[in-house]
């Protein structure tokens, strides 16, 4: 192991554990982790030829809701900033593109777009989440450990029940609960597990369900991990209804398919691209949804978790990155 193999990470740290997996399996080729904010050091310059520069999200961090406009325009050119110092003291710079746009923009986004002709113009290309996106991909971590998915996976059972129906994460127009609401069947439960971000979307939410008596167990907020999962345990299908064209890929399919349960998904070019790799994913006319329309195309738990750990197992990560990083 070379001791000077350095990724200096943005972000350093994150609540979704996206960051966490990705640096574990750079430590698992030789890496030490460090902060972009180390960059600066004579030490970094030293030492370019085993830098690497790993880079997320920067795209997005003008758009923060919490900034005010001189602090949004100085994360802008801050960020330019870094990139191009990435680009001066690391061999290789590995941009993580996980979104489109970013969510909270509106209008052209023109920060976004002149941040990412800013990577053209350094000639540093995206890594897409999925392979129907960029040339090279990253696999998406999953949210459970392999060896606790292997023992999910002998422990698996499968009551004789009615289909059960979870969606979850932040909740914002763009991702169409009130489409799917709006069609919802009064005799199918659907739990919701997530904090609306605006006080007129969440009346318009409540409105659809108490007017159409629907069996919607609603929890207004941000739930931990371990809730999460317990949930995800016990739900057959996660709901993934976003509009096409507003991701590139979805955390919250790679926590669901964690878990075992199937995605449900309005059509997308994402949900097409999942649906031709695995007999899990389903889309659906929210029109025509029915209790024995899931009845019919549920997969099994334990098939499930089988095909997902053959797929985004901690090796299909780690070799991921070995094809990123041209490591034979």
């Amino acid at each position: 192991m070379n001791s000077k193999l350095t990724a200096y990470f943005y972000p350093f740290e994150h609540d979704n554990q996206f960051i966490g997996k990705n640096q574990n399996a750079l430590r698992d080729l030789g890496f030490r982790i460090c902060r972009v904010t180390t960059l600066m050091s004579l030490r970094a310059l030293s030492n370019r030829r085993n830098n690497i520069t790993v880079l997320n999200w920067v795209e997005d961090q003008k758009y923060r809701r919490s900034y005010s406009f001189l602090k949004a325009y100085a994360v802008f050119f801050g960020f330019l900033g870094l990139i191009l110092v990435s680009k001066i003291v690391s061999k290789k710079v590995v941009w993580i593109k996980h979104n489109l746009k970013p969510h909270n923009a509106s209008g052209y986004a023109i920060c976004h777009r002149l941040t990412c002709v800013w990577f053209q113009i350094l000639n540093i290309k995206p890594i897409g989440l999925e392979e129907y996106y960029g040339a090279k991909t990253l696999k998406h971590p999953l949210y459970v450990e392999d060896a606790d998915i292997t023992q999910n996976i002998a422990l698996s059972t499968e009551p004789d029940k009615p289909p059960t129906v979870l969606f979850f994460g932040a909740i914002k127009p763009y991702k169409n609960l009130h489409i799917a609401l709006a069609h919802w069947p009064t005799n199918l439960p659907l739990k919701i597990r997530g904090k609306v971000q605006s006080a007129s979307y969440e009346q318009q939410l409540t409105s659809i369900i108490e007017n159409r008596k629907l069996k919607v167990d609603w929890k207004n907020e941000l739930i931990s991990d371990a809730e999460l999962n317990t949930n995800l345990k016990n739900s057959d299908f996660v709901l993934l209804p976003h509009a096409d064209g507003s991701m590139i890929s979805s955390g919250s399919f790679y926590h669901g398919i964690s878990l075992g349960c199937n995605i449900i998904c309005f059509d997308s070019v994402f949900a097409r691209h999942k649906t031709k790799q695995f007999p899990f994913t389903h889309i659906f006319n929210p029109k025509t949804l029915s209790v024995e329309w899931l009845q019919s195309r549920k997969i099994l738990r334990e098939e499930v978790l089988k095909i997902v750990l053959k797929n985004y197992g901690k090796q299909q990560l780690v070799n991921s990155w070995k094809s990123i990083l041209s490591i034979a």
